[in-house]
């Protein structure tokens, strides 16, 4: 019995590996494509898509050491978000994490649990944003990426929870 459980343990150790690494991948990547594509990619959110990926595949602290770090990994490789944007995003990120696996213990909808802890953490982002730039420590307009491309992966979302859960559960 010990023999299955460590095997169950090794292959959830590579597969979460094998994920995180996608995703730095990815952060590395995408200044570049940024460039290259038509559409600049931060557009869509890519960090939050990126990590509802860890969501349904990986737990809830490997999604959350995730949550607070991709914004510091994007500044390492890319020179952005700025620094005081590193806080706000990873406390976004990471209240996305938490919102969302509150609301699967609750309610076992990914969509549900997914929409709604967007939206929270839109608002909280928002709330601290706004903090920050009364306080003096970011400068700038409160909304500086128009609301329109932030609904997209409220858009996306319910597409690619779907079809990630139903890969999980085949």
């Amino acid at each position: 019995m010990s023999t299955t459980k460590a095997a169950v343990w090794a292959n959830q150790i590579r597969t979460t590996s094998l994920i995180d690494l996608g995703i730095i991948l990815a952060i590395y990547l995408l200044p570049g494509l940024t460039h290259v594509l038509p559409v600049p990619l931060y557009l869509i959110d890519p960090m939050r898509l990126l990590l509802f990926l860890t969501l349904l595949t990986t737990d809830r602290t490997n999604s959350l050491v995730l949550a607070a770090t991709i914004p510091f990994l994007s500044t390492f490789f890319s020179g952005h978000p700025v620094f005081p944007k590193n806080i706000l995003i990873s406390a976004e990120l990471s209240l996305n994490v938490i919102v969302f696996h509150w609301i699967m213990g609750k309610k076992d909808s990914v969509i549900l649990a997914g929409v709604a802890s967007i939206l929270s953490a839109k608002v909280f982002y928002y709330l601290l944003k706004y903090g920050f730039i009364t306080a003096g420590f970011l400068g700038g307009m409160l909304i500086t990426t128009p609301l329109g491309y932030q609904l997209i992966p409220l858009i996306l979302l319910p597409f690619i929870l779907f079809g990630l859960d139903k890969l999980r559960s085949s």
